[in-house]
């Protein structure tokens, strides 16, 4: 295998979707880094979402940091032991400036090694001129490796027109 960065799977929805699934993923890369633009079809001015990772919902499977801001107020929490992995509230809801999608990236460290998985996330997206960033890390607390990625839009769809790409990374 090349050193780089590949595409492994591209998907760009066509109708909404509450979840985007990534299975059998190749297990001869060091990294995965998955990219996002989407957009909520929820009301509320951002949705969180989840990523779920080998089809586990149980507590104590994740944990996570999370800091988030809008340019007037900062937010941050400590999740322990929680049943998802947290990607943060930066995709804009259906309210939202008329065809905007936030920008966010997961990066998952080591994802096939029989190690804990470290996760890094972030994600920005804006509405009406104000920017809405959100920061995280987190950890899958198994030693399992990961075959596939589930991401949730929260309490909404993702929109037609959200994209997910996920690439490895060989070092």
């Amino acid at each position: 295998m090349p050193k780089g960065i590949q595409p492994i799977y591209s998907r760009r929805l066509s109708n909404i979707a509450y979840t985007v699934t990534f299975s059998n993923i190749p297990q001869n890369y060091t990294d995965l880094l998955l990219l996002m633009s989407a957009r909520s079809s929820n009301a509320s001015v951002h949705d969180s979402g989840a990523i779920y990772i080998n089809g586990i919902t149980s507590t104590g499977s994740y944990s996570f940091l999370r800091a988030e801001g809008n340019g007037s107020t900062i937010s941050q929490s400590r999740n322990n032991p929680v049943d998802y992995m947290y990607f943060g509230t930066s995709h804009p809801a259906a309210n939202a400036t008329s065809n905007v999608f936030s920008s966010n990236r997961i990066f998952i460290a080591e994802y096939a090694s029989n190690l804990r998985k470290q996760f890094l996330i972030d994600g920005v997206s804006e509405n009406d001129g104000v920017g809405h960033q959100t920061l995280s890390s987190g950890m899958f607390v198994s030693n399992a490796s990961i075959t596939s990625l589930s991401i949730i839009c929260g309490s909404g769809n993702f929109v037609a027109n959200s994209t997910f790409t996920l690439y490895g990374i060989a070092r």
